[in-house]
């Protein structure tokens, strides 16, 4: 990601700059994924009466102005 202007060369501070960018832009998103998976499961078996989504668009008014 990171080279030096007088050639193709990486250093070393450079490659554990990008090593640990590399780090935190994965641990954040396993991070949202898992919190996204962990509150779709939970709200799926607290809260039966909500309507998925898939339901949701197929009643809206504007599915069915389309047909």
């Amino acid at each position: 990601l990171t080279r030096r202007n007088t050639g193709d060369e990486i250093t070393g501070l450079h490659r554990e700059v990008n090593r640990f960018v590399l780090f935190v832009v994965l641990a954040t998103l396993i991070g949202i994924t898992i919190l996204w998976i962990t509150w779709r499961e939970w709200l799926k078996h607290r809260h039966l009466e909500l309507i998925n989504s898939t339901i949701n668009f197929m009643s809206s008014k504007w599915y069915y102005s389309l047909n």
